[in-house]
């Protein structure tokens, strides 16, 4: 009987390292096909990787890009939100959902990330988002989604210096 659980926990062991090593394995496949721009089977590989190990926050990243390049924009935020829930301070997962809810006019996520995003290339230029409180709303300021925005100027980026295209559909200048 001994033996028998001795046996039992080593082909335990045995069988978890099998399969982070083949994650390891198709992770890296993944990253090979991305590289050569095969984005398809380079999804393919991640999604093997993440089946065979569900915390590999890699490769929900690397997927993220992945189904990004082939414009599957819904897919690319679940795996970049995944990334974001398995590690928080990810910065790479925070900035990707940052970008990709201020590119499809989600600004109330978008800030959401814009305030959590500390170390994101864009971390500087956070500051072109700004929630504010309502009723405070002039020239240069925009209630959007029930929530009050304004361009503060500062950094002299496009957000913060050029025409403004609001969701009603009219322009205006930042002040």
């Amino acid at each position: 009987m001994k033996n028998f659980l001795t046996a039992l926990t080593i082909l335990v062991s045995a069988q978890s390292f099998a399969q982070t090593d083949s994650a390891a394995f198709f992770y890296q496949k993944g990253v090979e096909e991305k590289n050569a721009k095969r984005f398809l089977s380079a999804s393919k590989n991640f999604d093997k990787a993440i089946k065979l190990n569900p915390q590999y926050t890699a490769a929900y990243i690397d997927n993220g890009y992945a189904n990004l390049e082939m414009r599957k924009t819904d897919v690319a935020i679940a795996s970049f939100t995944k990334a974001n829930e398995l590690e928080p301070a990810n910065s790479v997962a925070i900035g990707e959902l940052m970008s990709l809810y201020f590119s499809y006019r989600q600004y109330a996520k978008a800030i959401e990330f814009a305030q959590k995003c500390k170390d994101c290339a864009n971390a500087e230029k956070n500051h072109c988002i700004k929630p504010i409180p309502a009723g405070r709303l002039c020239k240069g300021r925009k209630s959007i989604a029930g929530l009050s925005f304004k361009n503060t100027g500062r950094c002299g980026c496009e957000l913060c210096t050029g025409p403004q295209l609001y969701g009603n559909g009219a322009n205006a200048q930042c002040h």
